[in-house]
């Protein structure tokens, strides 16, 4: 059994779609036996991707569109909407839980993976907040009206805001004995890519679209000038090494992780039931 008081990094490169969500629900599994400690995980993608929240309907996304270019979708372990996958951050973190470092609530969790986020943009000079938990009219109205197909179309709470825009979006899936949380950091923004991937009544709908996401989401370029991934990883590991006072050391998959990845990436994660239907695997 691994030590649940220290912490792995892994830094698994780019994989395809299936297999980047098929890690980390290995490890979210496997992290409810025991079998998992806690992981700080860094990803990317072979190509750009299109990745869907858990319950998210298919019927928002332009399939028409999807096809013929042949660009990977996935539909993730974890909720939240629509997000392209390029030029970006993206990471999991993985706990059993109960764990000393978080507290036992989904929204103590947030705060305190946002924290070590902002620690870690603030150690570069990024001007960043959290969001308040109780200060977001943004995500109340839009409860209110119906939930918007983009994930990055309003920020959750302790979500990770620059120059009052959503840098990092965020989600969660808790199982009996533990949680993985998904997210990515954005550093350029395509904002007309993902649009172009959503459907719409009309133009007019599309254009608003547009125009909303462009004034509530940025990218790391737009508060920052020359700082590489490699750096941003670093920065982001002593985050969480300073606020949860944690030792996060490098590591590798172990055997049963990656003998349930494959298996849940060719079962599951790379076949329509699962991405357009949303069968139970």
């Amino acid at each position: 059994m691994p030590d649940v008081d220290s912490w792995r990094l892994l830094d698994t490169g780019p994989g395809s779609a299936a297999w980047n969500m098929a890690v980390d629900e290995a490890m979210l599994i496997l992290a409810s036996e025991g079998a998992c400690p806690p992981t700080l995980r860094f990803f990317s993608w072979e190509v750009t991707s299109l990745s869907i929240g858990s319950f998210q309907d298919i019927k928002e996304l332009d399939m028409d569109r999807i096809k013929p270019c042949g660009m990977p979708l996935v539909r993730r372990p974890t909720g939240g909407r629509a997000v392209l996958h390029g030029s970006e951050l993206t990471y999991s973190v993985t706990c059993p839980i109960p764990s000393r470092f978080f507290p036992s609530d989904l929204m103590g969790s947030y705060k305190a993976i946002g924290s070590c986020f902002l620690e870690g943009l603030t150690g570069l000079g990024i001007d960043a907040a959290l969001v308040p938990a109780a200060k977001n009219p943004d995500r109340k109205r839009r409860e209110c009206a119906g939930r918007d197909p983009l994930c990055f179309s309003s920020p959750s709470w302790h979500e990770v805001l620059a120059g009052g825009k959503k840098l990092i979006g965020s989600a969660q899936r808790r199982l009996a004995g533990s949680f993985l949380q998904q997210g990515s950091l954005l550093v350029k923004l395509d904002i007309d890519g993902l649009i172009s991937m959503m459907r719409f009544k009309d133009d007019g709908q599309r254009n608003a679209a547009r125009d909303a996401l462009a004034s509530k989401m940025t990218a790391l370029d737009e508060h920052a000038s020359g700082v590489d991934m490699d750096s941003l990883k670093r920065a982001v590991v002593a985050g969480f090494e300073d606020v949860l006072g944690a030792d996060v050391s490098p590591g590798t998959l172990t055997e049963r992780e990656t003998e349930l990845a494959r298996r849940l990436a060719s079962e599951k994660y790379a076949t329509d039931g699962w991405n357009l239907n949303r069968s139970k695997v």
